[in-house]
């Protein structure tokens, strides 16, 4: 009996130090497969970390060459030029334009405020009508701007750029300090307006940019307008001239007179016949009473020889009050060996200059 208790004990025990063990090779078993999992995730991790650094990486190479290719793209450059006036009021803009395939670039300088626009226009030469290519350039708060548009593909000639800043379509600041209608701009930028009834006043400057046949990259500088008035400015006894130069694609015409601002003047270059050529446009008279207008050539030959080009002015073409109150509302004011009255009883001035060379 006393044997089968003894067995039976050392049976017992057996079993309990075998279930220790299994318990024991499970904890470490257990420990084991922790462990080899704690280092798998601190793989994925490294990895997700690494991944992601490399995508940051690339992130940021990337805006560095979209920088870099903006940079690069961008080829007009305001850097050398400088405003001379620190008055507001005496609204300067200077810089350049620059043409490359159909791509047209501004970069400027302005002492206009941050915030005010500059509206940009293309004016094609010839019988053409652009759409779309209008827009605006924004100031900064250091007065630099920068300002992008496409020419149209099929446009291959010279380019007029005209360059606009109108207060009264500003926002509430810069009415403030330039004036409802602009009443307060000054110096050689600055031009009258008349339109709904009531005139204004606006910040204005035209850049005639030639380009290069082969599309290569073309410069042109932000002219500072002259705006010396003649002696004779406003006076009723009319005079007007002009200089006619030409090649083979255009025809440059620029002339004086003394006529007030905001007039239209008819400016035509026609055949030595007297027949229509073709070339004619209404101008208008700039503050110092000059004017300028440029053709495309339309002579067969290229030559305008003995070609007359014509100058017509007439009160009828006008729409500013002043401008009827100082020549008449049919002109009856006009006076000199220019006017010649109508057979309407209308009095207009006219000009003929005969082409030499």
């Amino acid at each position: 009996m006393k044997k089968s208790y003894l067995a039976l004990t050392i049976l017992l025990m057996i079993v309990i130090v075998g279930c220790t063990n299994n318990e024991v090779d499970e904890s470490q078993d257990n420990e084991e497969e922790v462990e080899v999992s704690q280092e798998e995730n601190n793989a994925e991790n490294n990895t997700s970390e690494e991944s992601n650094l490399e995508n940051e990486e690339a992130e940021e190479n990337e805006e560095t060459e979209n920088e870099e290719e903006e940079t690069e793209e961008f080829k007009a450059d305001a850097a050398g030029y400088e405003i001379s006036s620190g008055d507001k009021l005496n609204v300067e803009i200077v810089g350049e334009t620059v043409i490359f395939d159909n791509q047209l670039q501004i970069a400027g300088k302005t002492n206009l405020p941050g915030g005010a626009r500059i509206h940009i226009a293309q004016k094609p030469i010839g019988d053409v009508t652009f759409m779309g290519t209008s827009g605006y350039a924004s100031i900064e708060s250091d007065g630099t701007f920068k300002y992008e548009k496409e020419i149209p593909e099929d446009y291959k000639d010279h380019l007029k750029i005209a360059m606009t800043f109108k207060p009264s379509v500003s926002n509430g600041d810069i009415k403030d300090v330039y004036g409802e209608l602009g009443e307060k701009l000054e110096g050689p930028f600055v031009r009258k307006g008349y339109g709904s009834d009531e005139y204004y006043k606006e910040a204005f400057v035209e850049v005639y940019h030639e380009r290069n046949k082969d599309g290569s990259l073309s410069k042109a500088e932000i002219p500072i307008p002259s705006r010396n008035k003649p002696d004779d400015y406003g006076d009723l006894n009319i005079r007007m001239d002009a200089n006619l130069d030409y090649d083979d694609n255009y025809v440059y015409i620029n002339g004086t007179s003394n006529l007030i601002e905001g007039n239209d003047l008819r400016v035509l270059v026609n055949k030595p016949s007297g027949s229509r050529s073709g070339m004619s446009e209404f101008v208008t008279i700039k503050p110092d009473g000059s004017f300028n207008v440029i053709f495309k050539n339309k002579s067969k030959d290229g030559s305008l020889k003995d070609y007359k080009l014509l100058l017509k002015f007439s009160i009828s073409s006008s729409n500013w009050p002043d401008a009827i109150e100082k020549y008449g509302e049919n002109g009856e004011n006009l006076n000199g060996e220019l006017v010649e009255e109508q057979s309407d009883g209308d009095r207009i001035a006219e000009k003929e200059i005969t082409i030499k060379e």
